[in-house]
């Protein structure tokens, strides 16, 4: 009897960017060597949080492997924040970078936030999935996004 033939799996290009932005996270955390500080402005590290794990949740959700479960968004955000509680727990491990429990809850925000605006507001997912293939006025996907003026229309 023969066996049955399977497909083989295949990471899926969110996928396989969501797992690269947390290898590159991870090992930036570690690094054993004075990095660039970032500006004296409050809360600038904290906005940048928001936003990379805002990215990192939406990659994971959108990826094949999270959608063929029941919750997607759920393990999304808990893939996403254990990612920032290792990035942390590397962080310690490093005489220049330091722990800080408020980087995890607006690692923890961003993701749910991301993922809340992408699931629920149409124009954001539309610009998250924009087509550089399709000619101009022509994607599908941008049907809600207002039209770039014609040559004709120009002063």
């Amino acid at each position: 009897m023969d066996a049955p033939q399977t497909q083989p799996r295949r990471l899926d290009a969110s996928l396989l960017l969501a797992l690269t932005l947390s290898l590159v996270l991870l090992t930036n955390s570690v690094r054993s060597f004075p990095g660039p500080e970032l500006p004296p402005i409050g809360g600038v590290d904290k906005i940048l949080h928001l936003l990379y794990f805002g990215l990192l949740a939406t990659l994971f959700y959108r990826s094949a492997l999270f959608q063929s479960t029941k919750r997607p968004f759920l393990l999304a955000v808990l893939i996403t924040g254990g990612v920032g509680v290792a990035d942390e727990a590397f962080q310690s491990l490093s005489i220049y970078r330091t722990v800080d429990g408020w980087d995890l809850l607006a690692d923890l925000i961003g993701a749910c936030l991301a993922l809340t605006l992408y699931i629920r507001w149409q124009f954001y997912r539309n610009l998250l999935e924009f087509s550089i293939n399709s000619p101009p006025g022509k994607n599908p996907r941008l049907s809600g996004l207002p039209s770039s003026p014609k040559s004709s229309d120009a002063p």
